[in-house]
């Protein structure tokens, strides 16, 4: 019973963390401070567990002097996805103040051993990692896959970048690429960005960061074409999906590679971006060539000449 609610309150807390309440909602629609109370209960709740002897068990780890802790890790592919918190006191009375990261573990040869990215609650789901993106880093990565050629001269350009996983990914595998989201969603790749990437290194210097809401012919025309357009989990609204359509017709050219990777979370309203979409390019369903646990699902596609 113990292991039991242990595992319902981890549930809970990744669930508020990640940036989803109740029904499905974004948190930012109900969750409006750090200090709002349902996220106080549930890092409260948190804190007993990763606190109690419960702490040693495979759901939940310390990872320095009592109170940084693994709250959850999982693999994809060769890559280590796991969420941190850290528990900060800040006075007798006052609730702990929670450090939130994901951190990413790439395989060896991969030339960054660790990839941080600090939760940004207010941002809903673009501040959220999900494994489609790992399922690209993944690809990017390993040789033995056709995106890999990408990562040596291509131009590469990643859409609704959210937390820019691939995009630096991709820049440190020594590609050229832009990540690009929504204006306000600018400063937390910018961040990203400079928490991984050293100023000045070659990595840095491959990477830019860049305006693009889906539809907007201003933004489409300041990037230009690619070789490569990477998008991961962009299909959740389905008043998007013709915009999004739009973007990625003006971003390619018949040669340019579209790669949209998902988790099937609603299957008629994912399956309605393909149907749309199949009238502009051709769409080639792509097995995902190794093991991963979320039922990641993956398309190439090419613009119709």
């Amino acid at each position: 019973a113990a292991a039991e609610n242990n595992a319902a309150t981890i549930s809970k807390y990744l669930a508020l963390s990640y940036g989803y309440v109740g029904h499905g909602q974004p948190a930012s629609s109900i969750v409006r401070t750090a200090e709002d109370e349902e996220f106080v209960a549930a890092d409260r709740s948190m804190q007993d567990v990763c606190f109690s002897s419960l702490a040693g068990s495979e759901h939940v780890k310390a990872i320095s002097a009592g109170q940084d802790f693994v709250i959850f890790e999982r693999k994809v592919g060769e890559w280590t996805h796991r969420f941190r918190s850290r528990f900060v006191a800040m006075g007798e009375g006052l609730p702990a103040k929670v450090e939130q990261v994901t951190e990413i573990v790439p395989p060896k040869p991969f030339p960054q051993s660790t990839l941080s990215f600090p939760l940004n609650k207010e941002l809903g789901e673009a501040g959220c990692l999900f494994q489609s993106a790992l399922v690209l880093c993944n690809m990017l990565a390993d040789p033995a896959t056709s995106l890999h050629a990408f990562t040596s001269g291509a131009k590469v350009v990643e859409v609704g970048s959210g937390t820019g996983v691939v995009g630096i990914a991709a820049a440190i595998l020594g590609t050229s690429v832009v990540i690009t989201d929504l204006p306000h969603v600018l400063p937390q790749l910018q961040n990203n960005v400079s928490v991984n990437l050293q100023q000045g290194s070659a990595a840095r210097d491959r990477i830019s960061v860049v305006p693009l809401a889906w539809g907007n012919t201003e933004h489409e025309a300041a990037l230009g074409k690619f070789d490569l357009v990477l998008c991961s989990d962009c299909l959740y609204r389905e008043e998007t999906h013709q915009v999004l359509l739009q973007s990625l017709e003006a971003l390619s050219n018949p040669d340019t590679l579209v790669v949209m990777a998902l988790e099937i979370r609603r299957p008629p309203l994912e399956a309605n971006f393909f149907t749309i979409a199949q009238s502009r390019f051709s769409i080639q369903p792509v097995e995902v060539p190794f093991k991963e646990d979320n039922d990641v699902k993956l398309w190439f596609m090419r613009l119709k000449a």
